[in-house]
């Protein structure tokens, strides 16, 4: 894990690369001593495990009871995508291809099984009319939110 350095802590944090529960728990001890020192209560700073590479996939369980800190569990279809080297993260007919499908599936099903939240991938390149419908889609399909990142 890298070094983690802030000037003051944020109340949550995405971590990225999550691979299993032990990683939330080594982020967890890492921000325990700044929580300390800013008169924070012990696990006041929340985690969401982004799922973004395919060891993650095989040691889903794990992350169930890994830590107070970890609120939810989000797939992210575009690290997933580059870890497997597809080249397209949707199909002509902006269906996620088998393989990310399937991971996503996954990743709401245990977030459900953990009593965490779930939240879909991010976007990329879209019109507002299609982001609001891939919005939908993964309102409907149960997940409790989506991945919004800045490209810049």
């Amino acid at each position: 894990m890298r070094s983690l350095i802030l000037t003051k802590l944020p109340p949550g944090i995405a971590l990225c690369r999550a691979t299993c529960g032990a990683d939330v728990q080594a982020l967890g001890h890492t921000l325990a001593p700044g929580e300390a020192e800013e008169g924070r209560p012990d696990g006041s700073i929340k985690i969401i495990a982004l799922i973004d590479h395919p060891r993650a996939l095989l040691h889903l369980p794990s992350f169930e009871d890994a830590s107070p800190r970890l609120v939810a569990l989000a797939f992210d279809g575009v690290g997933l995508a580059r870890a497997l080297q597809a080249p397209h993260l949707r199909d002509a007919h902006g269906a996620l291809v088998s393989p990310l499908e399937q991971a996503r599936n996954l990743v709401l099903f245990a977030a459900r099984s953990c009593g965490l939240m779930a939240f879909d991938g991010e976007e990329q390149g879209l019109d507002p009319a299609a982001l609001q419908r891939y919005c939908d889609e993964a309102k409907a399909l149960g997940f409790d939110g989506k991945i919004a990142a800045d490209e810049d």
